[in-house]
């Protein structure tokens, strides 16, 4: 099995009748589907045996909050990647499945692609890809930037192995990625399709001032202050001298692409330096 689907849920039936039905309608039905609501009053029940017939795994009963019910899912999955897709939020479109899963080949430990974003009046907002491989290490530690989990396929034995940190209520998921990126040295693999809607209005928009702590309390723990504070820096100074540049889409991609191919030979060049040394130390007498 390569693929396992998790859905939390805690009051919020509508909101979980929208996940499921579009979990359950894919074209390609090739992985597990796993529900974990945490005991609801509003329903809930009722919608996960309306489909108890495609679920590998599912449960209602009260948990310790939105990242003990993530790791409960990851205790059931069977699949080589997670992808959670908490209710509210929902699959893009029916075949994400189908387009998706020859990705998931075992190369890369996190697949990721882009989400779009659902207003309250249902308005769907397409933004712009912030996260690439350019930035993604100043933007982690500067802002809260991250890829997100409703479009990230994660190897289910990295979630198995690092379980979610829940002393955190809404940024484990944040902590658990930068811990992936800077310390496990993972290999994040951008496929460029949209993969999921994200609904806004939960807890990471309303609880703002949990959001600035626990991102700060991130920081704290992973990194030197002295290394934040730099790298704070830079991002301002590289957003100011971004603001100088000609306002071009084209000028500015062509700008990022030669940026990326410029760092690939230093790379290179480096690589290749090293190399010669370490030729010459060997024909020393």
């Amino acid at each position: 099995m390569q693929l396992t689907i998790i859905t939390i849920n805690l009051n919020n039936r509508d909101g979980l009748r929208r996940t499921m039905e579009s979990v359950v309608s894919q074209t390609c039905q090739d992985f597990e589907y796993v529900v974990i609501d945490g005991g609801s009053t509003d329903g809930s029940r009722e919608v996960i045996l309306e489909h108890q017939e495609r679920l590998a795994y599912w449960c209602s009963e009260p948990d310790r909050g939105i990242y003990n019910a993530m790791n409960k899912g990851v205790a059931h999955a069977t699949g080589d990647y997670c992808l959670f897709l908490n209710s509210g939020d929902y699959l893009y479109n029916k075949d994400v499945v189908k387009e998706v899963l020859p990705e998931l080949d075992g190369r890369y430990d996190i697949v990721y692609g882009r989400i779009n974003l659902e207003d309250s009046n249902g308005h769907i907002i397409s933004p712009k890809e912030r996260f690439n491989h350019v930035v993604n290490s100043i933007k982690m530690i500067s802002e809260n930037e991250s890829v997100p989990h409703q479009s990230s396929f994660i190897k289910t034995c990295l979630l198995s192995n690092n379980p979610y940190d829940e002393s955190y209520r809404i940024m484990a998921d944040k902590k658990f990625l930068v811990e992936c990126y800077f310390k496990q040295n993972c290999m994040f693999h951008y496929i460029p399709k949209v993969i999921s809607v994200f609904k806004l209005g939960g807890i990471s928009y309303t609880e703002t001032s949990i959001v600035k702590t626990e991102f700060n309390r991130i920081n704290d723990a992973l990194f030197p202050k002295r290394l934040v504070e730099d790298i704070c820096l830079l991002d301002s100074e590289l957003l100011f001298l971004w603001s100088q540049i000609p306002n071009s889409y084209r000028f500015r991609k062509l700008l990022l692409h030669l940026l990326a191919y410029l760092i690939k030979l230093y790379n290179l060049l480096n690589g290749f330096l090293n190399y010669y040394h370490q030729q010459k130390q060997c024909q020393r007498p």
